[in-house]
């Protein structure tokens, strides 16, 4: 980030943390004891300090309206035509930004300075601009008067007026006059980045805000109300009256009735208010972890009261759908044109069930974070599951993971195929193809912890392919995973001795049943019933019979064959024989 470009709005953030600590707007920081957890993409990575006010802009993309030097000190696009910041957005910008008349360090707003102050951060002035002011850089001693000020605060807009309509321009959105001012208001002091990434406020607006209910907006706005980590709760209180301008309803900032979901450990009170003593149980002060799903049944102010006392909602995500206005939650970014059929998890904190596809219908239920839902119809953005319909935008596609096809291996009645286990499927589909032919499900297996089927259903020399799925039941339907790669195999029938005798001294003949498809034989023979120090030869196919010699005379022996067809370079073999013995002449 050069400093030329980021003298816009730096100071911004300086101004919103004077207020903070100076204007009392957070009277309540105490009760955030833990870093939040957010699990959207931009929100996430998202900081105030760092990325807000103009954060991600980069400076070659922009020029400078009046010229370096010139009191105008807005950075602005090549084309500055569009709407403007009406007076309601620019008291509200006015209202969190604050204003000071006299130059500060944005890094110390509370030291007065002198000209032997160390400078930690940036000169200072007005509504957090830190350009010039008439020309020249701002000193320790810079004064203004409130008319320059809003000069100033006028110039440095003029970047995210402009910001704002390329982007409604480029993606065909056509905003009303409050819709305009509240992304002004918000683009000033989080900077426009929300703009290219995947946050669920620019979601909306390219779906079309009207999908949208007014829980929904509030919770999108919401999610940026992060420094170094935690949520400000004057971040959190500005969030809400930009999206209650965008929605030209002011009702919109006030906290509601519903389930709420804690983004800190939070201080559980006895009243509303830090004035009040913490609950205590069991001797203990009462925390409420983060991330608890906690119902508000009484507000006052900023307060909600749940079963076991009073917290801060400045500190939790509502849960949209929840309250007395229903809607899901937030979400992700996503392309209708991809939904189908199928399962899904639900992939943020909590959703409304519909009657019908889309948000005019009333809600009839609620999905929480990771279950899974079977989709058996879709509708635009709509998924059909067995309680009603979702909004699939806020959902990830599930999908099992497949299995791995370990071997095929040889049986006496057919190949045994083995796989891997996968630990989160009911169980596992077999499949087959003959030759040429088209592949069939020949088994399904109902255990997790069955890994092997036998296929009895067999032709001797005949190729067959196997290859194995995973599925999991959701919502009363089998969601199968993609395939295991295929093995194929070539069923060998065994053979059979019909014959075991010994003419002569040291020799005996065998004599067995053909296989008309076999390739050649293998005799094994041992003075042991385990086969262990066998000897072995091989025959080729046609013949049907072996006199083996150089045997020890008066000794039992022990004899079995396998049938072998080789196909190129891969040989596929029956299992043994019968076992015959024979005491050698």
């Amino acid at each position: 980030m050069s400093r030329k470009v980021r003298f816009i709005l730096v100071g911004s953030i300086c101004g919103m943390l004077f207020m903070l600590t100076t204007n009392k707007v957070n009277p309540y920081a105490a009760e955030n004891n833990k870093v939040e957890m957010n699990t959207e993409v931009v929100e996430a990575d998202y900081d105030f300090y760092f990325n807000g006010s103009g954060g991600d802009v980069a400076s070659e993309e922009f020029v400078y309206e009046g010229g370096v030097g010139s009191n105008i000190y807005g950075l602005v696009r090549a084309t500055t035509t569009g709407m403007s910041t009406s007076s309601r957005g620019v008291n509200l910008i006015k209202k969190y930004e604050s204003c000071r008349l006299k130059a500060y360090d944005d890094l110390q707003p509370s030291v007065t300075l002198t000209k032997d102050t160390v400078i930690k951060g940036r000169l200072t002035i007005g509504y957090g601009h830190t350009g010039s002011v008439d020309g020249k850089a701002i000193a320790w001693n810079t004064q203004i008067t409130q008319a320059k000020a809003d000069e100033l605060l006028k110039g440095d807009l003029r970047y995210f007026e402009n910001s704002v309509n390329s982007f409604a321009s480029s993606n065909n959105i056509k905003l009303k006059q409050c819709q305009f001012d509240a992304l002004v208001s918000f683009s000033y002091n989080v900077g426009t980045k929300w703009m290219s990434g995947t946050s669920t406020l620019k979601t909306y607006l390219l779906n079309g805000i009207s999908n949208y209910s007014d829980d929904e907006i509030v919770n999108a706005f919401s999610m940026w109300n992060k420094s170094g980590g935690s949520i400000l709760t004057g971040l959190t209180r500005r969030r809400r009256e930009e999206a209650a301008l965008f929605l030209n309803n002011s009702a919109a900032a006030d906290y509601k009735k519903g389930k709420y979901i804690t983004g800190t450990t939070l201080n559980v009170r006895e009243g509303p208010g830090t004035k009040y003593s913490q609950v205590s149980k069991k001797g203990k002060k009462l925390v409420l972890d983060s991330e608890k799903t906690i119902t508000i049944t009484e507000i006052d102010g900023y307060w909600g009261k749940y079963s076991d006392g009073w917290v801060l909602l400045d500190y939790c995500s509502f849960v949209a759908g929840s309250g007395t206005d229903s809607v899901g939650s937030s979400g992700s970014d996503s392309d209708v044109s991809t939904y189908s059929k199928g399962a899904y998890t639900i992939a943020v904190a909590s959703l409304n069930v519909r009657s019908g596809a889309g948000v005019k219908y009333s809600a009839v239920g609620v999905v929480n974070s990771g279950d899974c839902v079977y989709v058996s119809d879709v509708s635009g953005g709509w998924g059909k599951i067995p309680k009603g319909w979702i909004s699939l935008s806020y959902c990830k596609k599930y999908t099992v993971n497949k299995p791995t096809l370990k071997s095929v291996s040889v049986s006496s009645t057919g190949p045994i195929i083995k796989w891997s286990k996968v630990s989160a499927a009911d169980g596992y589909y077999v499949y087959k193809k003959i030759e040429s032919g088209s592949w069939s499900r020949i088994r399904k297996i109902t255990s997790n912890t069955k890994l092997s089927y036998k296929d009895t259903n067999v032709v001797n020399g005949q190729k067959v392919q196997y290859k194995v799925y995973a599925y999991k039941n959701i919502s009363g339907s089998a969601v199968k995973s993609n395939s295991s790669a295929t093995k194929t195999w070539y069923h060998v029938s065994r053979t059979s001795i019909t014959s075991l005798s010994s003419s002569s001294s040291g020799t005996f003949n065998v004599k067995w049943k053909q296989n008309s498809k076999a390739t050649r034989y293998l005799i094994k023979y041992s003075l042991n019933s385990d086969f262990s120090s066998a000897g072995s030869v091989y025959v080729n196919a046609s013949s049907l019979n072996k006199t083996v010699t150089k045997l020890k005379s008066k000794k039992a022996y022990y004899v079995r064959i396998k049938t072998y067809i080789d196909v190129g370079n891969t040989s596929y073999v029956s299992a043994w024989s019968n076992k015959k013995k024979i005491t050698v002449k």
